[in-house]
């Protein structure tokens, strides 16, 4: 017999998620990259010290070109792909980026590698949460608000009662995050339980 939430904590993997693709983070690239000028350079994906893959890249006029390879069955083929770049206007003055999609002309901030580079919508991709069953969810929840107010060494069992104000937190956002904390807490305890009686009931 499995342990509390086996089959349930976390459903098993059926879909293709996120995490099973290298991608581009225009969040990231725009720390590394003067967006500004045109510009070359190189991406690499590494695990700890190994580099996985590279591809190399140029930015000319708001135009991100991305050359790499791929492999089809025992060969290996260049391409290119084309990323044009836009901007819309932040509420309090500047400007935030985007990347095209080249297979929908959607704006997003990541594009995803599988034979090209297109946005998760176009790659029928999904988030890892999708493949996660209701108590794994609960349980990230919790530990998330309890991040929030630096109770980073607690468990979602533990609550928030062992939490205090912290010093450079203002009160009414103390009270607003421990109530959201409180309702994520409630959730899980629920599913906790409801987990449980399907084990051993």
């Amino acid at each position: 017999m499995g342990g509390i939430g086996s089959g349930t904590y976390r459903k098993f993997k059926s879909k293709a998620t996120t995490e099973d693709f290298f991608s581009i983070d225009l969040r990231k690239l725009t720390k590394l990259v003067p967006f500004d000028q045109n510009c070359q350079f190189t991406l690499e994906w590494r695990n700890r010290n190994t580099v996985n893959a590279s591809i190399d890249c140029r930015l000319i006029d708001e135009v991100l070109e991305l050359h790499y390879s791929i492999s089809k069955r025992v060969e290996r083929t260049s391409a290119v792909d084309y990323v044009n770049i836009t901007k819309t206007p932040c509420n309090f003055g500047g400007v935030r980026r985007w990347l095209l999609c080249p297979g929908c002309n959607k704006k997003a901030l990541i594009l995803y590698i599988a034979s090209n580079f297109r946005c998760r919508t176009c790659h029928n991709i999904y988030h890892t949460s999708s493949n996660e069953g209701s108590l794994f969810r609960a349980t990230r929840a919790v530990c998330k608000e309890q991040n929030k107010l630096n109770g980073k060494h607690l468990k979602p069992m533990d609550g928030i009662s062992a939490i205090s104000k912290p010093k450079w937190m203002r009160y009414k956002t103390y009270a607003r995050l421990k109530e959201e904390t409180l309702l994520r807490e409630k959730k899980f305890r629920e599913e906790y339980r409801r987990a449980f009686d399907r084990v051993f009931i």
